[in-house]
């Protein structure tokens, strides 16, 4: 597995969190979307997951000392949507060139974390039936399959497959 820290996002991420988007979805959420969802902290999170590397150039104040460091660089990130104790992860999404590192699972266990701790027991989420990766993933997670949405993609008709997972 990489190197990797999970925090949560901050709106300075939108853009970076957009191109992981836009390089993982052929119907992408906007950078509006991320920038509302991380704004949110009532009733949502986007957790990001930050490698070692950082990205040339990005350097942020390194509080009062006045003394810059580099930025991380974001290779994925997921977000949750919730309300009282139930919950949905609205996606999920690794850059294509840090898949593979277990960087999915650590957001999902992230995220799993981040609901047990603020009293949420029950999340959802849909998946494409040919995304046998996300769907590996899931189980792994704990993940359970509990219903069909038919149709549900607009770019092709493919169904969604609706997995649950329960803090027991």
């Amino acid at each position: 597995m990489t190197d990797i820290t999970i925090v949560p996002a901050g709106i300075e991420d939108a853009d970076r969190l957009y191109e992981i988007e836009c390089a993982s979805f052929s119907i992408p959420w906007s950078r509006g979307s991320f920038i509302t969802m991380i704004s949110d902290r009532e009733h949502a999170m986007c957790l990001t997951a930050r490698t070692g590397v950082t990205l040339p150039g990005k350097t942020v104040n390194a509080g009062t000392s006045g003394a810059l460091q580099q930025v991380p660089l974001i290779a994925g990130y997921t977000g949750v949507l919730y309300v009282l104790d139930e919950g949905e992860i609205t996606n999920i999404a690794v850059h294509p060139d840090y898949r593979g590192r277990g960087i999915g699972f650590a957001l999902l266990r992230a995220a799993q974390d981040f609901c047990r701790q603020s009293g949420v027991h029950t999340l959802h989420l849909e998946v494409r039936p040919s995304n046998t990766g996300a769907i590996a993933l899931y189980r792994k997670c704990g993940f359970v399959r509990s219903g069909k949405r038919r149709g549900y993609y607009a770019d092709n008709g493919e169904d969604a497959l609706l997995y649950s997972w329960k803090d027991m």
